[in-house]
């Protein structure tokens, strides 16, 4: 199972960087002190600040705003599908959808409502009608499908991986990654089962592009090949980064002045 779904990454797609590659600015939206922020498959940014949702066009002009009062400070957006923008509250232990102009789709979801005890982190799945959220008090993540009324559940991740501290949940490209920024990075298959670990006690952030692992380090962006285990390291361009997105050859990375859009080539 392992080695056909890293096949599948490294053949999907030719845009791969290579140890050559160079960093060109491309655009920047200079914001301070926000609370979380996404990229959708358009190139669109998505980002909170305090009760203002805010979306910017490929080209980092604004498109919408939108008032969040009363839903609490965003922890988490996860924009992958461009049509539906999932938020999440960790402090309201609440999930919201919301539509490409930022409009709300539903009502708000209480997460209490759905057997949930503490969720620290959430993430989209493949179809935007199925999201994981991670249980902290009883360390197990839960796939909820809205089309379903009980959610598939992974039970146990202390007890399946050691003491464990999760710091991101993501799925991409089909695989689910639990970032231990003390530890490493887990990779699992869609039917909960771990399917590899990248060890790191440095990474600030993490993603997965056609087969190759990517996390943020104090001065670099770190390049992990799932096949062959090489790394390599890519000098970032700007100072104080402190987290990224990978869309197509595209690097977007947030620093204490703001984000910025960079194309690796």
């Amino acid at each position: 199972m392992r080695n056909t779904i890293i096949l599948f990454f490294i053949f999907a797609s030719s845009t791969v960087f290579s140890q050559d590659s160079k960093w060109v600015f491309q655009n920047e939206y200079a914001v301070q002190d926000i609370d979380n922020w996404d990229v959708d498959p358009m190139g669109k940014v998505v980002f909170s600040k305090k009760d203002v949702l805010i979306k910017l066009d490929s080209n980092f002009q604004v498109l919408f705003r939108q008032s969040l009062k009363g839903f609490g400070t965003i922890s988490d957006i996860d924009a992958r599908h461009a049509l539906k923008t999932l938020i999440f509250s960790e402090d309201q232990q609440a999930i919201a959808f919301l539509d490409n102009t930022l409009t709300f789709y539903q009502s708000v979801k209480d997460l209490s409502l759905s057997d949930v005890s503490y969720a620290t982190n959430v993430s989209y799945s493949a179809q935007s009608n199925r999201y994981w959220v991670y249980d902290a008090d009883n360390t197990k993540l839960m796939l909820f499908d809205e089309m379903r009324n009980q959610p598939a559940v992974i039970e146990n991740l202390a007890g399946i991986l050691g003491s464990l501290h999760v710091d991101m949940v993501r799925e991409i490209e089909n695989v689910l990654l639990i970032l231990d920024k003390s530890k490493g990075v887990y990779l699992f298959d869609y039917y909960g089962t771990m399917i590899d670990f990248v060890e790191t006690d440095q990474a600030l952030n993490v993603s997965l592009n056609m087969g190759y692992i990517y996390y943020l380090v104090t001065d670099s962006l770190v390049r992990f090949d799932l096949r062959t285990r090489e790394m390599v390291s890519f000098i970032l361009p700007t100072k104080e980064v402190v987290d990224f997105r990978i869309l197509s050859n595209y690097i977007f990375l947030q620093t204490s002045e703001g984000i910025k859009k960079y194309l690796l080539k």
